[in-house]
């Protein structure tokens, strides 16, 4: 204190000091509040991965399996003897993926903005389903329509197997494969007997079960975003919905591609259930009601308007 200066004049610019450095404070901690309630996980996380996983061994067997394909992929078109000798020397992995069917299998999520190594098991997967669909299209070119139409379904479960609990990149690639079997067995249905189409069935009814919903998958990767972008940029998106705007083309692509799978999933499942029906009435029913609860339980819901479809 100088001086020329009374004691009370010094006081209030005390009390005025404490009262800027409050606010000061106030606002600081309010900031922090808000920054951590905009930052803050959205999502859930996912299930933990289950021991031993399926996936792991898809990804093992599609180490075996080389990019060179008959007729550059085109199997319809590919001589039989050159189909015959690529299935021939990698039946072993054929059986493997049959194996892995049923059991437990989960995506494991890698945490990393650098998407190669997503990149790359998707496409050694997508390779080991193209090796699959080799021996259906060989098993129908051969008349053994039954062993094709059970490869199909192979690719039909496969499908979602290889895309439960993964980002949207897994979940499409699963889609492709699966319409793959879905578009073959379509083609087989004619042509194959009761048990196999009984058989088919059923797993088309397991496989739209167990099918993972839009928000589910939408959950996945929310909380792989939430973990995987910087802070900065997670801050910066948030205030001004920014991440909503950023993921929504992503999210409708990835619902667009789910609900054409369910759709095709239940499509033929009404297929089959008639085909059952034509073999054992002569004729197909004329109304799909004809078919419950003989050949179906129920009949297929709308993939529209099921639960968990729609964003």
């Amino acid at each position: 204190m100088t001086t020329d200066e009374s004691p009370s004049l010094v006081r209030p610019k005390r009390r005025a000091g404490k009262v800027l450095l409050t606010i000061g404070l106030v606002v600081l901690i309010g900031a922090a509040i808000y920054v951590r309630n905009i930052t803050k996980p959205r999502a859930t996380p996912p299930p933990p991965l289950p021991v031993p996983n399926a996936y792991d061994a898809f990804l093992k067997s599609a180490s075996a399996v080389p990019d060179l394909m008959p007729n550059q992929g085109k199997f319809d078109e590919a001589s039989l003897e050159a189909l015959k000798a690529y299935v021939q020397e990698h039946l072993k992995t054929i059986e493997e993926v049959r194996g892995g069917l049923g059991k437990p299998a989960r995506v494991p999520l890698i945490y990393n903005s650098d998407l190669t190594k997503a990149m790359d098991r998707v496409q050694n997967l997508r390779r080991l389903s193209r090796l699959v669909q080799a021996n259906a299209v060989l098993a129908a070119r051969e008349n053994r329509h039954d062993d094709a139409a059970r490869l199909y379904v192979d690719l039909v479960r496969l499908g979602p197997m290889i895309g439960q609990g993964g980002l949207w990149i897994d979940v499409l690639v699963g889609v492709a494969v699966e319409s793959i079997g879905q578009a073959g067995l379509q083609k087989e249905v004619p042509h194959i007997g009761k048990e196999r189409l009984r058989e088919s069935l059923a797993a088309l009814r397991e496989t739209s079960n167990g099918r993972e919903t839009f928000a589910e998958v939408k959950n996945t990767e929310a909380y792989w975003s939430e973990h995987t972008m910087p802070f900065h940029i997670l801050l910066m998106l948030r205030m001004n919905a920014g991440y909503e705007r950023l993921v929504e083309p992503t999210n409708q692509a990835g619902n667009k591609a789910i609900l054409r799978a369910s759709s095709g999933n239940q499509q033929l499942q009404l297929r089959i259930a008639r085909q059952l029906y034509k073999l054992d009435q002569g004729d197909e029913p004329e109304q799909d009601s004809r078919l419950v609860p003989d050949y179906l339980p129920e009949l297929p819901p709308n993939p529209v308007t099921s639960p968990g479809a729609q964003p």
